[in-house]
C-alpha cells in the first residue's frame, strides 16, 4: 500500500487547495476544508458522492459501500486497491469529488 499511497498522493497533492490531514487515524485529503477522499489499509474511500456518481462507481469491481463498524455510510464508497491499474480506475471519481468540494 505504501507505493500506491505515494502514487495516489502524486496526483491529489498537486491539485489546487488540497491538503493532506489525518482523520480517524487514516490519511485524508481535503479541498477548501472539505474531505473528499480517504486512504485505508487496502483501498480508497471516495466520500459524499451524488447518487448518479455512486451508481456509476458501484458498477466497477472491488467496490462496496463503506462500513464503519456496524453502520453503512451510504454516500461513501470503498474501493479496494491492489495495483496501479486499480488506482487509474478510481482517480476520475476522486477528481470529480475534489471538484465538487468547491
Amino acid at each position: 500500500m505504501k507505493d500506491l499511497r505515494k502514487a495516489f498522493e502524486r496526483h491529489v497533492l498537486r491539485w489546487a487547495k488540497v491538503k493532506g490531514v489525518q482523520w480517524s487515524g487514516c490519511p485524508a485529503y481535503q479541498a477548501d476544508g472539505k474531505i473528499f477522499t480517504l486512504l485505508i489499509n487496502d483501498g480508497v474511500i471516495v466520500a459524499k458522492l451524488s447518487g448518479a456518481e455512486q451508481d456509476e462507481l458501484m458498477r466497477l469491481e472491488n467496490v462496496a459501500i463503506f462500513e464503519a463498524g456496524d453502520k453503512s455510510v451510504r454516500n461513501w464508497i470503498r474501493f479496494s486497491l491492489n495495483n496501479k491499474k486499480d488506482l487509474r480506475q478510481i482517480m476520475p471519481f476522486v477528481k470529480r469529488n475534489y471538484q465538487a468540494a468547491f
